[in-house]
This record gives structure tokens, sequence and C-alpha cells, in this order.
């Protein structure tokens, strides 16, 4: 086992060595690097749920509102097939509320709580972004992404006048992580030769987020979790 180790730790060392010696002797490789940043807003999309509480009681937990909250993302990226491709990996940040009734038994007439669930996500995707064309400085492109995310969330209740407030049930925070994928356009603006404004609309499913089960749930609820995204930014290639 330790050969082998020391063998791989070889291979990955002369593998930079070359690679790093490569990029020396062509400085010009360099030119095809960009590095960009934006940030905008999100809007959750996902569907009605259920919340577990013994093998008798099954709440329904239905979706009144999602919220519309701030997004962030920050990437490096690499230009091929003479600039008709860029490969980007990507950090992107997000984060909604969603909010709703609880039906207990899963009946309307027992509608007795309300429910709030911070959900977060942080993913790690590797974008691809052919563009269309370029005309008069504008360029449309399509972005094809597929990575992972680590999703967050929590459940509170409230319970509804004449309810006693103390059988509201919360659940805290608990972190997933899950295979994303991600699809939209964007359009990029050049001012000048290596920088350039960017807008884009960014599909994304993230799979779900669960809260933190506890000794008063049999199964936390799990909310589907798919995003739309606006995003502005600048790139710049160096």
């Amino acid at each position: 086992m330790n050969v082998n180790h020391s063998y791989t730790l070889k291979v990955l060392l002369l593998a930079s060595v070359f690679s790093g010696s490569a990029w020396a002797a062509n400085p010009s490789l360099w030119n095809n690097v960009e590095i960009s940043g934006a940030g905008g807003v999100n809007w959750l999309n996902t569907e009605n749920t259920h919340l577990d509480i013994t093998p008798y009681e099954t709440d329904s937990l239905h979706v009144n509102n999602t919220s519309v909250d701030g997004a962030w993302k920050a990437g490096i990226g690499y230009y091929l097939f003479a600039n008709h491709l860029l490969v980007e990996l990507n950090v992107y940040g997000a984060s909604n509320t969603v909010d709703g009734n609880v039906w207990q038994y899963e009946l309307p007439q027992f509608s007795n709580y309300t429910f709030s669930a911070p959900i977060s996500s942080t993913r790690l995707m590797l974008d691809f972004k052919p563009n269309l064309m370029t005309w008069n400085k504008l360029t449309p492109y399509l972005i094809l992404g597929v990575g992972a995310t680590w999703n967050t969330a929590s459940y509170k209740e409230e319970a509804n006048a004449g309810i006693d407030a103390s059988s509201a049930r919360s659940l805290s925070d608990n972190t997933q992580a899950q295979l994303a994928w991600d699809v939209g356009a964007g359009l990029s603006y050049a001012l000048t030769e290596r920088l350039s404004v960017t807008g884009e609309y960014v599909y994304a499913f993230l799979g779900e987020a669960t809260p933190q089960s506890n000794d008063t749930v049999m199964a936390a609820p799990n909310f589907s979790y798919q995003i739309q995204s606006l995003l502005f930014g600048l790139s710049f290639r160096l």
C-alpha cells in the first residue's frame, strides 16, 4: 500500500511539473483563462410534502409562498475551440424560505399550524458554455452544468389561534450533499478586449433539502429543491 501511494504521488507531482512547464513555456495559454463573479436574485420551486409524526399520524405541508432572495457565484474558466466553448468551474450560493400550512392527518379541517422552512445551498458546478455567435460585441451562449450541492434546511411551526403554542414543532438545521445539474442561457457584452459584463438565467436542480429529525418526529419533510436565478456580473480574461 505504501508503494502504491508513493507511486501515485510521484505521478501527480510529475504531471504538475509538466503542466506547469507547458504553461511557462507557452504564456499565451493564459490568454484563454477567464475569472468571473456575479450576483442577483433567485426563486425557489418546491412541491407540497409530508411530515411523519407517528405511524398513525402523517401531516401534509401545503406550500403557500416561497421567498425571492439573493444569489451569487464566482468562477474560473478556460476557452476551447477558438473561443467557441467556455469550460467553467463555478461556486454558487443561494437561500430561500418556504412558508405554508400544516394539515394534521392530511385533513384541511385540521389546518392548525403554519410552517416556515429556511433553505440554503452552496454548490460546485462544472459548467459548459458554448457561444452561438458574436454580433456588435454581444455574445449569447448556453449553459449546461453538473456538480454537487450542499443543501441546509430547518423547520419551524407556529400554532394558530386557539391551539396550544407548545404543541408546535421545530426541527434544527441539517446539511445534505446532493447531485446537482443546471441549464440556462446568458448574454455577454465586451466592454474591452478583456473585460465583459454578463447576464445569465440559470435553472438548477438541487435534489432535496431535509431538516434534522428529532424525538417527536418520526421522519422529517423532504423539500424538493429547484431554483431559478437571474445573475449579473463581470468577467475578466487574463
